[in-house]
Formats: structure tokens, C-alpha cells, sequence
């Protein structure tokens, strides 16, 4: 089957959603499909088109910068409306949150197209101008995937399947470090516990009430903390911490870790199935609901309050066989969270299976 994703962005660019369709990409060309990528040219070193790892990108050229809405629009508008052969010739079409990039050609296509739903605008309340876009895109698709289950609590639309992603779980080399690894122990002189956030440094994930935590616990214990990720909050993560900016492979960071702080899915569940424990923290409904509607939540340290959280911490730590019981069972069930799972949804969606 000739599928094609449209995405905003896609690999070597990093985000959560390029990690999802880049994955889904490689399972389904293992598969036997003929997959291909439409996405903007974000980087001018890049090809705008070519064969990487099975899939085929083409790369649009916008012209314009996003600020400029309208024109980015108009013009973007005019390059997809280049490739209607490509999507007239697909047998799938699949946007990836970009519904809106195919309204001039929607007549000539509408039949055979699906929509994924990634997350939310890192704004709340959601405003009524977003829940009625996306009730309308959703309208217009044959089907969608919702991917966490809290989003038709906070939208208008109703998804025809909820998905969470995937992980890797094929790294022998990770695996076996994590057999050897010893148990914490808490009260051992110079025993350093090494603390690696994964994401965004900015408001909308709580850095603040993170930042808090940071100092709480360095207060008490002798604590090595590495922030995977960059934006606003930099250099304020600097002063409690080391921060790496923008990293394409997590994995060596988390395998080093004694706890995960993440806030997102894919950083989760990549997370556990290292056998990390996770803590997250939220500050209003909708981010609680992203949280506690994951189902490897309770394998997590979940909660609005800094002290609160430094204690469930403390008492976490200062038990090492509870630590190690939780770390077993959340590697067990990660590592069941496949990309195949995933693959396996999106082709029952299309009506493969």
C-alpha cells in the first residue's frame, strides 16, 4: 500500500511528533508498504527530496516565515496544490495536526484521508477557536487517533483509536547495563543520585515547580542533575544543574539516571523501559488528566506539589528494594509498549487489518 504522511516537520528535525512518524515510518516499511513524507524544507543543507531509510521525503519550500500567517499559508497552499499527483496517486493520505494544509485540494482527495492528533497548544484553558478547529478537521477525516486518551475530555472530537507510542526495546547493550546495575543506596558515603529531565525548558512543562524541587533535594542530598533539552529556562537550569540543549538520542542519558523528570509520552515510556522511575508534575486539569489517563501512570511519581513530591522522593529512595520492585515492573510493562503495537493501530484505521 502506498502511504503518505504529511507532518509538519519531519527527521533531522527533533520534536516528539518527527520520533512518532519517523518510528511508525520504519515499522511500516518493514512491513512492505511505500511510504512517503510531505513536510516543509526547514533546514536549506537538506535535500528537497529524498530516499532515507525506505521512506521517501519531499521537502516543501515555504518562502516565508510562519509569523506572517497569512502569506506563510498561501504559499504553502500553492506547494502542496504542485504535489496533487502524489496524493492523488496515494492510497493513504495521513496528516499529522496539519489537516488544514489540504483544504484547496480537498475535493479531489477527501476520501483517503486520516488525522492524528499529537497533543495540545501548551496553552490552557484550550480556547473555543482550537476545539472547533479540530472538531472540524476531525469531521472532514474518515477516521482519527487521538494520541492520549485525555483529549476528547478537553475537545469536541471523539477519535476512533488512542495511542500513547512506542518504544525500542532491541538495545541489548542498555539491557544488559540495566541487569548489572545495583541498587541505590540512599545512605552509602558519597553516593551521588543522578536526576536527567527530558524536554522543552520552558513554563508550559512546570520548570518552575522542577527548578524548586532541584534545590529541595540538593539541600538534602548529594545530587547530580541533567537537563536534556533547551529553551527559556536555560539559564536558570544552569545554576542547579547541566543542561545539553537539543539532543536526537536520549537513551544514554536515561540509562545513567537514578530517576527520570519528563513531560512527555514518548520521554516517558522510553524512560520506563529503561526501568526508570518517573516524576511529573502538573498545574492545572488538563496537564493532571495528560498525566494520570497515561497507563503506566501508576508505575510514576505524579503530583501539583514540590513538597509533596520531594517527600514520595525521599521515600522512594530511602526503600531500595521497593525501588527496585517498581523499576522491574515499569521496565516489564514499557517494554510491552511496542512500535508494531503501534503500526498494528494505524493499519486497522486504514482498514489494512
Amino acid at each position: 500500500m502506498k502511504i503518505l504522511h504529511i507532518t509538519p516537520f519531519y527527521e533531522p528535525h527533533l520534536g516528539g511528533v518527527e520520533t512518532h512518524v519517523g518510528a511508525l515510518n520504519k515499522e511500516l516499511v518493514r512491513r512492505g508498504h511505500e511510504v512517503l513524507v510531505l513536510t516543509v524544507h526547514h533546514d536549506a543543507s537538506l535535500p528537497l527530496q529524498e530516499n532515507k531509510n525506505g521512506v521517501e521525503i519531499i521537502r516543501i519550500d515555504t518562502e516565508t516565515k510562519y509569523y506572517n500567517k497569512l502569506s506563510y499559508k498561501l504559499t504553502l497552499w500553492r506547494q502542496v496544490a504542485r504535489q496533487s499527483q502524489l496524493l492523488l496517486t496515494a492510497n493513504v493520505i495521513h496528516a499529522h495536526d496539519v489537516y488544514w494544509w489540504l483544504i484547496p485540494l480537498l475535493p479531489l482527495f477527501w476520501s483517503k484521508i486520516y488525522l492524528t492528533f499529537h497533543g495540545w497548544e501548551g496553552k490552557y484553558p484550550v480556547s473555543w477557536q482550537s476545539k472547533l478547529a479540530r472538531w472540524m478537521w476531525s469531521k472532514l477525516a474518515l477516521k482519527t487517533i487521538h494520541v492520549g486518551d485525555y483529549i476528547k475530555e478537553f475537545y469536541w472530537d471523539k477519535p476512533n483509536a488512542v495511542i500513547y507510542g512506542g518504544v525500542k526495546t532491541s538495545n541489548k547493550q542498555i539491557q544488559k547495563k540495566l541487569k548489572s546495575k545495583k541498587l541505590i543506596e540512599i545512605n552509602a558515603p558519597d553516593r551521588t543520585i543522578q536526576i536527567v529531565f527530558v524536554g522543552r525548558l520552558e513554563k508550559e512543562n512546570d520548570l518552575e515547580k522542577y527548578l524548586s524541587l532541584a534545590k529541595k533535594l540538593k539541600s538534602i542530598f548529594n545530587i547530580e542533575i541533567t537537563w536534556v533539552g533547551d529553551g527559556s529556562y536555560k539559564y536558570k537550569c544552569q545554576k542547579v544543574g547541566r543542561v545539553t540543549g537539543m539532543v536526537k538520542n536520549v537513551t544514554p542519558y536515561l540509562a545513567k539516571a537514578d530517576l527520570v523528570w519528563a513531560a512527555s509520552y514518548l520521554s516517558i515510556l522510553e524512560a520506563q523501559a529503561l526501568g526508570k522511575i518517573i516524576c511529573a508534575f502538573y498545574s492545572h486539569p488538563l496537564k493532571q488528566r495528560y498525566l494520570e489517563t497515561y497507563p503506566g501512570s501508576k508505575l510514576m511519581l505524579v503530583g501539583s506539589n514540590v513538597e509533596e513530591m520531594s517527600q514520595q522522593i525521599l521515600k522512594l529512595l530511602s526503600s531500595p528494594k521497593i525501588l527496585d520492585q517498581y523499576s522491574k515492573n515499569t521496565q516489564k510493562w514499557a517494554g510491552q509498549q511496542t512500535w508494531s503495537k503501534v503500526a498494528n493501530v494505524y493499519e486497522k484505521l486504514w482498514g489494512i487489518k
